[in-house]
């Protein structure tokens, strides 16, 4: 017995009945897929910042982290401030704008 045959043999009543609860079990579930899907991309955008900052940024980041190796022997604290700074957006800080 397939489905179809299943639905013609229930009353109108229990099709009624049957065709709500797999409405309502399809909108639960499209909503758990939006949602699902809300998280599935803001771990794609992390891993993609994240290969960003390990593919484009990582050379930067490596000349950035050199020179504060000595920060005094930058001599200037505008300078040394201004690495420190740039330093947090390669990492992906971005909260060091402020």
């Amino acid at each position: 017995m397939n489905d179809s045959d299943e639905f013609a043999a229930m009353s109108d009543p229990d099709f009624l009945a049957e065709r709500g609860r797999v409405r309502e079990t399809l909108e639960a579930l499209t909503e758990r897929y939006r949602l699902i899907n809300i998280e599935f991309n803001q771990r794609a955008g992390i891993s993609w910042a994240q290969a960003q900052v390990r593919t484009v940024a990582l050379p930067r980041l490596l000349a950035v982290e050199v020179l504060l190796a000595e920060p005094e022997a930058l001599g200037d604290d505008v300078l040394e401030t201004c690495l420190y700074i740039l330093r947090d957006r390669l990492q992906g800080n971005h909260d060091a704008d402020v």
